[in-house]
């Protein structure tokens, strides 16, 4: 087993929307309404235009190479698969192939439906089956099969058979069934859960020949077995079998009391362990698939640990989010890594030139905050105007405020946004994380592309272009080093902590915030190259947009360009704290924590305080700032134990 590593910092519906608004309300629902309303909305998105890069991108669930996994001569994208039970009529398919999964498990089918029902069962967070087999039948998978020829995932099916069949008809059922799927699928598993009653001799049989069938198809046949199959008891006919199959794959269904098949039971993971030792007690080499009720990246790990090649998700995807697996991927990378092992750090000159374009800014910024705390307009303004700062001062009192209020709220914005650039390059660069990189060359991109907002208002602000060009080769500089390889999070959050569970709230309001950056920073900027002002803007100068015009053409394009850079500043900020809130947050990570703190801080400073330092106090207009305030805090708090954990993962 490898060394516990120490911590180093921790889509669809990913898990800090599913636990905190979508999963009380789908609870609520019969099981069927809330699968299926999940699972068509899944489908629903993925299906749309750009839904698949869309799911992609939000994600960030694409397993790295370093992940793969070659057994059964098939080569897996990540170590994690998930079983059919979960997606019983197969809608969600495709949108799973894209969670970072190494396989898809389709399920145990049969030639004719085997009608029932899947429940959730909360005692044990488990799932029920009323019978073991429901399917839709062979017929249904096969125009399913067809819908989805693009999944690239490896998939397999469980064979099964009409229930109460004899040896002979269970053995042509699966023989067709072979020869139907095989192109297809990836490999088939022998479904042993309900198995043929027949001595060891005709079960030997039956199995040789499905596995020559299979084998004909060039397909591997893996025998499917539970932790209480007596066949693991079996010294005598267990490596005689093994003889036969490819493989094996360790199941986690069991019967209860009540006669319910229960998948994914919570705490199985010791029982499946168990299991594992004695299975490779006479079996090293075999390729072995693993189920154990696995609702934390510690499940699979220990499943891993104890001999597994591979491990599947079920129920946990219910309970514990669908995020698991790819918090399992990390996990089960930085498992692998060990402690001892050092990564590469990030390319020196990327980071260098993204930490400059946000120092760039940031002096850029307090420099336009100390002028708008000042003097307010600049020589080439008044000379644009043909007025001096007195003679504005005397067409309204409340216009230089006004207009110092514009230049600080924007200059507050932009040194939260370079304060972020320079975390990002620090810190994320520096340890070689990719999405550093994206939300950078995005955000940046958005605030050069604001400087041409001035054909919509018609001021070209000299200053702004010539910062922007002077900024923009640092730009370049920064996509030009890009890497063509990344180093994957090493991940910590191995368990689904109390700490973990709050995060989620945390990521939520950070998530929430950057999104409502966004909107606001599209439609100040709409507002600025269009009606300038608001309602309560022209309350406080006690004055209209027409008067202002009178008094000299030039004034509102002035102030128009003061507004539209704001509205494209805060738009990038936007940007940033979004995605930084969904790629970034990990157990551990505290510089994520801090980046968000401080780069947060001027912008909310600015804001608000300079409303207040000029009088302009109305409650509705300051609104969408209080509520950001709110979610500031709530992110900061909410967040704060899980980025700031320390110690290590234990086993």
């Amino acid at each position: 087993m490898a060394e516990p590593v120490r911590r180093r910092g921790r889509q669809i519906m990913p898990d800090w929307s599913y636990h905190t608004l979508f999963r009380p309300a789908l609870f609520r629902l019969s099981d069927e309404n809330s699968r299926e309303l999940t699972l068509k909305v899944m489908r629903g998105l993925y299906r749309l235009p750009a839904g698949k890069h869309l799911i992609r991108w939000m994600g960030h669930m694409d397993p790295p190479e370093e992940g793969r996994v070659n057994r059964l001569g098939i080569t897996f994208p990540s170590p994690v698969g998930i079983t059919g039970e979960v997606d019983p009529n197969h809608q969600g398919t495709e949108p799973f192939a894209l969670f970072g999964t190494g396989f898809l498990d389709l399920g145990v089918v049969t030639d004719e439906p085997v009608k029932g029902t899947v429940k959730k069962n909360p005692r044990h967070r488990a799932l029920a089956l009323n019978h073991p087999w429901v399917n839709r039948g062979a017929d249904f998978l096969q125009r399913r099969l067809t819908e989805m020829r693009g999944v690239q995932t490896p998939l397999t099916i469980r064979l099964g058979h009409r229930p109460g069949a004899g040896q002979e008809e269970a053995l042509r059922e699966r023989l067709a069934l072979i020869e139907r799927f095989a192109d297809d699928l990836s490999f088939f598993v022998l479904e042993d859960l309900e198995p043929v009653n027949s001595g060891d001799r005709e079960w030997t049989e039956h199995v040789q020949k499905l596995s020559d069938a299979c084998h004909r198809q060039k397909r591997p046949l893996l025998l499917s077995v539970t932790p209480e199959s007596p066949l693991l008891r079996n010294e005598k006919l267990l490596p005689h079998i093994s003889c036969l199959v490819d493989g094996w794959v360790l199941s986690d269904g069991i019967r209860s009391c009540s006669n319910e098949f229960l998948v994914g039971r919570e705490g199985d993971a010791r029982r499946a362990v168990s299991a594992l030792t004695r299975l490779r007690k006479f079996l090293p080499d075999q390729p072995v698939i693993a189920s154990g009720g696995v609702h934390e990246p510690m499940d699979a790990i220990h499943l891993l640990e104890a001999g597994a090649d591979l491990v599947q998700v079920n129920a946990g995807l219910v309970y514990a989010g669908p995020g698991l697996v790819k918090r399992t991927n990390e996990a089960v990378m930085q498992w692998k890594a060990g402690e001892g092992k050092q990564v590469v750090p990030g390319s020196s000159r990327r980071r260098t030139t993204a930490f400059l374009l946000g120092s760039g800014l940031t002096v850029i910024a307090l420099a336009a905050w100390w002028v708008a705390a000042g003097m307010v307009v600049l020589p080439y303004d008044e000379e644009w105007l043909g007025m001096s700062r007195e003679q504005l001062i005397m067409l309204n009192d409340r216009l230089l405020p006004f207009m110092a209020h514009d230049r600080i709220t924007l200059s507050g914005t932009l040194l939260s946004l370079g304060i972020l650039y320079m975390m990002l390059s620090f810190f994320g660069m520096r340890r070689g994380y990719h999405w550093p990189q994206r939300v950078l060359s995005l955000s940046a991109l958005i605030g050069f592309v604001s400087l041409f907002y001035f054909l919509g208002h018609g001021y070209p602000d000299p200053l702004h272009i010539w910062l922007s060009a002077s900024l923009f080769p640092l730009y370049w500089l920064m996509k030009r080093f890009a890497p063509s390889s990344h180093r994957p999070h090493r991940s910590t959050g191995w368990r689904n902590t109390r700490s973990w569970h709050l995060s989620l709230w945390g990521q939520l309001s950070f998530v929430s915030l950057g999104a409502a950056f966004c909107a606001a920073g599209a439609v100040i900027s709409l507002i600025g190259m269009t009606d300038v002002f608001v309602r309560t803007d022209l309350e406080f100068m006690k004055t209209t947009a027409e008067d202002l015009q009178a008094s000299n053409h030039r004034l509102l394009p002035l102030i128009a360009h003061d507004r539209a850079g704001f509205g494209g500043t805060l738009l990038a900020v936007g940007i940033s704290v979004m995605l930084i809130s969904l790629w970034g947050f990990r157990e551990g990570e505290r510089w994520i924590w801090w980046a968000l703190a401080l780069g947060g801080l001027p912008g909310f400073i600015g804001t608000v305080g300079v409303h207040f330092a000029i009088g302009y106090t109305d409650f509705f207009h300051l609104l969408p700032a209080y509520a950001g305030l709110v979610l500031y805090g709530t992110g900061l708090i909410c967040s704060f134990s899980f980025l700031h954990q320390k110690g290590e993962p234990t086993l």
